[in-house]
């Protein structure tokens, strides 16, 4: 290997192989007095030669993990904004230091759940509550945080910024209302700018779409709509969540990733499903959407409301 400068690290395989490494910038800004959404996980991977290497994994859309962090206290929140983790230190004892220490052994946990009863954590929120027990350390980069475990495993945040990268309407989207169909009561959702809902024609039920941006939402209101059902696709993987939306018990339907059986004719889906809207079930899903129109996708989902 070769350092070239303070620049930069070359290293020279002995296959011939080249690998350049960038120095990491200095740590910067402090982890309090802002909000910061989760990104990914790097979990800590042996190979038998006896390197180690992170494993990166970005957060599925619908995880929705954020963080508050003060001296002597943790907050956080799953999907459900209202569902509240918080931490305190013993006796007001400091859980993060501004030196870049964090120490949690000893805190007590507290839960605020305002949502539905039935709220379930999805794997990675358990996964972030088993890395944050283990924190031992953090490093501020700018508009990133980093918080390392005792056993080298990490959470990477990003500084929270707009409403859409958190799955969460944006504050520009404009209210569209839709009047349903035969007896059952209208609905209406939150739709970004150049967006728009189309009533389509059905057989026995209320059917349309919502289009913009290259992706399209079909949904079906009616007596037989799908229920999101992972077990009639299994050739996707799937992740499901409950959340209040709108004051009702809704289903989420996130895809994990599509083994090498799924085809591109039949992408996987990611959907909302209300079990009874007035008598009525109602679905709203997409296929086939990359990352960031699956997260503008759920916050159109969470922004559905039911016409009184």
């Amino acid at each position: 290997h070769q350092m070239e400068g303070s620049e930069r690290l070359v290293v020279r395989t002995s296959k011939g192989k080249t690998l350049i490494f960038q120095p990491l910038p200095e740590p910067t800004g402090a982890i309090f007095d802002t909000r910061w959404r989760l990104t990914r996980f790097l979990e800590k991977h042996s190979y038998g030669s006896g390197l180690t290497r992170p494993k990166n994994t970005d957060l599925v859309p619908g995880a929705d993990i954020t963080a508050a962090f003060a001296g002597g206290s943790i907050e956080w929140w799953f999907g459900c904004h209202s569902y509240a983790y918080r931490v305190v230190g013993e006796d007001g004892a400091t859980l993060i230091d501004a030196d870049g220490t964090i120490s949690i052994d000893d805190a007590a946990l507290s839960t605020e759940n305002s949502c539905d009863d039935q709220v379930s954590l999805l794997p990675q929120q358990r996964q972030y509550l088993d890395f944050l027990a283990a924190a031992d350390r953090y490093h501020v980069f700018e508009n990133r945080l980093v918080i390392v475990t005792r056993t080298g495993d990490a959470l990477v945040f990003q500084r929270e910024s707009t409403s859409t990268e958190a799955g969460q309407p944006g504050p520009d989207w404009t209210r569209v209302e839709s009047p349903g169909w035969s007896d059952q009561p209208g609905f209406s959702l939150l739709l970004p700018p150049g967006w728009a809902l189309n009533e389509l024609q059905g057989i026995d039920s209320y059917v349309g779409e919502v289009t913009g941006d290259g992706v399209r939402l079909m949904f079906d209101y009616g007596s037989y709509s799908w229920g999101l059902n992972p077990e009639d696709e299994p050739e996707h993987e799937y992740l499901v969540s409950y959340e209040d939306i709108g004051g009702l018990r809704a289903k989420l339907l996130l895809p994990v990733k599509s083994p090498s059986g799924a085809t591109a004719d039949h992408p996987p889906a990611i959907g909302v499903y209300f079990h009874d809207l007035g008598g009525a079930s109602f679905n709203l899903i997409g296929r086939g959407l990359t990352p960031d129109q699956q997260r503008v996708a759920v916050g159109i989902f969470r922004s559905v409301r039911v016409l009184e």
